[in-house]
C-alpha cells in the first residue's frame, strides 16, 4: 500500500517537473535574441507582460497542485501554451516549442475523459491550434510548425478525451483546407493522419472521407503544376487502395450513392491517366501509378478468389453466371436503407448504382432536351408517374453535370408541377445553424439565377420560406424579412462586384436603404454590418459550372448538416455480386486501359524473367499472374458489351510461354511441375490454345 502511494507521489512529481521544463523551454526560446525585423523592444515588452506572465504564473503552481493532476481541469496548465500559439507576436521557434509541450501533455495523459472540463480543453486546443497565428515567420519555420501542428492533431485524435464530432468537424475541416493547399511533406502527413482515421473512425466520417477525396487527393493528382506534391497525392490514394476493404467499400458507400462522387472509379481512372500519358520518357509517377493500378486489380481478384474458395464448389459454379440489375419499379433514389438484411441490401445497393448510371444518362439528354431528359426518368423509373416533386428535386439537386442555367430556367417556372418542385428542391437544403449570406450562397450554387425577375421573385420566396422554417434564433420576425434581406444582399453583390458600377454602395447605405424591413423594426445594426462585409469582399458563386472547385466554408457547413442524416459509412464485407459488378460494369469504363497494362505486364514480366526464375517464389507468381489472366478472360460485360480482353489475353500468354520455352524455363522434366502447372491453368484460361503450346502434350 505504502509502495503504492510512493509511486503515485513520484508521478505527480514526475508531471510537474515535466511541466516545469516545457514552460521553461518556452520562456527561453521567447527571451532568445531575434533579428530586430520580427520583435521591437516595445513588442518584446508587450509579450513579457502578456504571454510571459501566464507563463510565470503557470510556474507558480506547478510544485503546489492542492490535488492530483488527473483531477484538475486541464484548461489550467494548457490555456498559457495556447496564448503563444495564437499570440501574433511570437516568433515561430517559440510556437513550435510550445505546440511540442502540448503534444507532449496529450501522450502521457495528464487528463483523460473523467477530468473535469475535459471536454471545453479539448475544444479549446483545436479551436487553438487550428488558428494558429505565423505573423513573424518565414517558409521553413512555418513548414515545421506545420508539421507541429499535425502531430498534435493526431495526438488529439488518439487521447481517451477526444471528441467524436471535433475530429468529424473541426478535425477534418482544417486537415482539408491545409491538404489541398500544402507542401510535399504536410500533405504527406495529412494522408496519414487520414488513413488512421479511416481505420478507427471510418464508420463515422464517410462524408468527411469523400470530401478529402473530392477536394484534395483527386483534386491534386489532377492539377499538372507541382509534380512532387502529385506524386505524395498519388502515393495517398495507393496506400488507401492497400487496405483489403477500402475498395469495396469505397464502390458501395460512394460510387453505388447517387448523391456521392465516384470515389473508386475516379481513382482507377487517375491510376490509368498517370500510368499511361500521351507522350515523354517513362517518369517516377508512371511506376507508382503502374504500381497503384496492379495493387487495385489484385486486390478485386483477390477478393473474388477468396469470395468463391469460400463459398465452395456449388457457389462457385452460381458466381461465374451474370446477375444483371433491372429497374422495374419507382424506387427513390436518394434514400438510402439502413444495412439490416444483408441480402436485401445488397440488392438494394447494386439497384442504387444501376439508377445512379441512369440518372447520368437521364442529365445528358436534359442538357440537351429538357423534355427528352424528363422523358428518360420516368422510362426507367427515376421519376413516378404522374412524377413526384421530390424525385425531379433530388435530380436537379444531386446530379452532377446537369446544365446550371437550365435548372434555374425550370425552378423559376410558374407552372403548379415546377412550383410544386421548387418547394421540394428547397427541402433538399438543411440551414440549421446557417447565417443567411452562408444558406444564400449554398442555395444559389446549386443553379444559375435566371434573368426574369418574377423567376427570380418565386425561387427567392422559397428559399426564404425554407430558411425562415429552419432558424432557432429569433433575430427574424418572419419570413418576409428574409425575403426582403435576400434581395438586398443580392442587390448588393451586383452593386459591389459589377465593374459597370462604378459608385459603389457604402456600408452606411446598405444599412439604411434596410431600415423598418422586419416587421416595421430595425434588424441589428451588427449583423446589418457583418452581411455587408460578407458579401462585398466575397462575391456570390453565379456560374454555370457544375461541381464545387474548392472546400469553402459554405460547403463544408452543410455537409456537417448532411451527416445528420446521411447514412453511416457501411463496412462490409466481400460480396460475389458485388465483386462481380466492380469487375465487369466497371472495367468497362477501364478495359482500354486494362488492356495496355496486360501488355506492360507482360513486357515487364519478360523483361526481368531470368532475373527472377531463380527465385523460390517463382511458381507462386506465375500461377499468380495466370489467375490475373484468368479474371480478364472470365470477366462477362453482359449489356456492356464484348469482352476486348479475351483477344489480348491469349496473345499475350503465346508470347510469354513461348518465350520461357525458348529460354529452357518451361520445360518438362520429372523433378519439375512448372510445365504441370502451366499446361492445368491453360486449359481453365483459354483452351484454344492447347494444341499450339502444348503440342505434343499426352495427359
Amino acid at each position: 500500500m505504502e509502495r503504492a502511494v510512493v509511486k503515485a507521489k513520484r508521478k505527480e512529481l514526475g508531471i510537474s517537473c515535466m511541466l516545469n521544463t516545457e514552460v521553461g523551454a518556452v520562456l527561453a526560446v521567447i527571451r532568445r535574441p531575434i533579428s530586430e525585423s520580427y520583435l521591437s523592444p516595445q513588442e518584446t515588452d508587450h509579450c513579457d507582460s502578456s504571454v510571459q506572465q501566464s507563463l510565470k504564473s503557470l510556474r507558480a503552481l506547478i510544485f503546489n497542485p492542492q490535488q492530483e493532476w488527473r483531477t484538475i481541469d486541464p484548461s489550467v496548465y494548457l490555456s498559457p501554451f495556447l496564448e503563444v500559439i495564437q499570440s501574433d507576436e511570437i516568433p515561430a521557434s517559440a510556437t513550435a516549442v510550445a505546440l511540442s509541450s502540448i503534444l507532449k501533455i496529450l501522450k502521457i495523459e495528464i487528463f483523460d475523459e473523467k477530468s473535469p472540463g475535459a471536454k471545453d480543453a479539448m475544444n479549446s486546443i483545436v479551436s487553438g491550434i487550428t488558428s494558429c497565428r505565423l505573423e513573424k515567420t518565414d517558409s521553413i519555420s512555418e513548414d515545421a510548425v506545420m508539421m507541429r501542428i499535425l502531430q498534435v492533431l493526431t495526438g488529439v485524435m488518439k487521447h481517451p478525451a477526444s471528441l467524436l464530432r471535433m475530429v468529424q468537424d473541426d478535425l477534418f475541416h482544417h486537415l482539408i483546407h491545409y491538404g489541398a493547399s500544402s507542401s510535399p511533406l504536410v500533405l504527406s502527413m495529412i494522408s496519414s493522419c487520414i488513413l488512421n482515421i479511416y481505420h478507427f473512425l471510418r464508420k463515422f466520417v464517410r462524408l468527411q472521407l469523400e470530401a478529402f477525396f473530392s477536394f484534395v487527393l483527386l483534386k491534386v493528382t489532377a492539377f499538372t503544376g507541382f509534380l512532387q506534391l502529385q506524386e505524395v497525392a498519388l502515393e495517398g490514394l495507393i496506400n488507401f487502395c492497400r487496405q483489403p476493404a477500402f475498395i469495396v467499400e469505397a464502390y458501395v458507400n460512394y460510387d453505388c450513392d447517387p448523391i456521392c462522387r465516384n470515389v473508386f472509379e475516379e481513382t482507377g481512372k487517375v491510376l490509368c491517366r498517370h500510368t499511361f500519358p500521351t507522350s515523354g520518357p517513362l517518369t517516377s509517377m508512371q511506376i507508382q501509378a503502374f504500381e497503384g493500378l496492379v495493387i487495385l486489380i489484385h486486390n478485386i481478384a483477390d477478393n473474388m478468389d477468396r469470395e468463391e474458395d469460400e463459398g465452395g464448389e456449388e457457389e462457385d459454379s452460381n458466381s461465374i453466371k451474370p446477375s444483371p440489375v433491372e429497374i422495374n419499379e419507382y424506387i427513390p433514389f436518394w434514400i438510402e436503407k439502413p444495412k439490416e438484411d444483408f441480402e436485401t441490401w445488397v440488392e438494394h445497393i447494386r439497384v442504387r448504382k444501376a439508377q445512379k448510371r441512369k440518372l447520368a444518362i437521364a442529365a445528358n439528354h436534359f442538357n440537351r432536351d429538357e423534355k427528352k431528359g424528363l422523358e428518360y426518368l420516368k422510362y426507367n423509373h427515376l421519376v413516378s408517374d404522374p412524377p413526384d416533386p421530390m424525385a425531379l428535386a433530388s435530380f436537379f439537386r444531386f446530379t452532377p453535370g446537369l446544365d446550371k442555367t437550365m435548372i434555374g430556367d425550370y425552378l423559376g417556372d410558374p407552372d403548379e408541377l415546377h412550383l410544386s418542385v421548387l418547394k421540394s428542391f428547397t427541402h433538399t437544403f438543411e440551414f440549421t445553424g446557417m447565417n443567411l449570406d452562408t444558406a444564400l450562397r449554398t442555395f444559389l450554387e446549386s443553379f444559375r439565377l435566371p434573368g426574369e425577375s418574377q423567376k427570380i421573385e418565386r425561387m427567392i420566396e422559397a428559399f426564404s420560406e425554407r430558411f425562415y422554417n429552419q432558424q432557432s434564433s429569433e433575430i427574424f420576425a418572419s419570413k418576409d424579412t428574409v425575403h426582403i434581406l435576400c434581395y438586398s444582399l443580392i442587390m448588393l453583390n451586383t452593386d459591389q462586384h459589377n465593374p459597370q458600377v462604378k459608385k459603389k454602395m457604402t456600408e452606411d447605405e446598405f444599412i439604411r436603404n434596410n431600415r423598418a424591413i422586419n416587421a416595421g423594426k430595425d434588424l441589428p445594426r451588427e449583423y446589418l454590418s457583418e452581411l455587408f462585409q460578407s458579401i462585398s469582399t466575397n462575391a456570390f458563386a453565379l456560374s454555370t459550372h457544375s461541381g464545387p472547385v474548392e472546400m469553402n466554408p459554405n460547403r463544408w457547413i452543410e455537409l456537417m448538416n448532411r451527416t445528420r442524416t446521411t447514412q453511416p459509412l457501411s463496412m462490409c464485407q466481400f460480396d460475389r455480386r458485388i465483386g462481380r459488378d466492380i469487375a465487369e460494369r466497371e472495367m468497362r469504363s477501364m478495359e482500354g486501359t486494362l488492356k495496355i497494362a496486360m501488355k506492360m505486364l507482360k513486357n515487364v514480366f519478360l523483361h526481368y524473367l531470368e532475373q527472377i526464375v531463380g527465385s523460390a517464389e517463382f511458381r507462386t507468381f506465375w500461377l499468380g499472374l495466370l489467375r490475373r489472366m484468368d479474371t480478364c478472360m472470365k470477366a462477362d460485360l453482359g449489356e456492356y458489351g464484348d469482352n476486348k480482353l479475351q483477344e489480348v489475353v491469349p496473345e499475350l500468354l503465346t508470347i510469354m510461354i513461348g518465350t520461357m520455352k525458348e529460354k529452357e524455363i518451361l520445360v518438362q522434366k520429372e523433378d519439375d511441375d512448372l510445365w504441370e502447372i502451366t499446361y492445368i491453368q491453360i486449359q481453365w484460361i483459354a483452351p484454344s490454345l492447347k494444341d499450339e503450346l502444348f503440342p505434343d502434350e499426352d495427359m
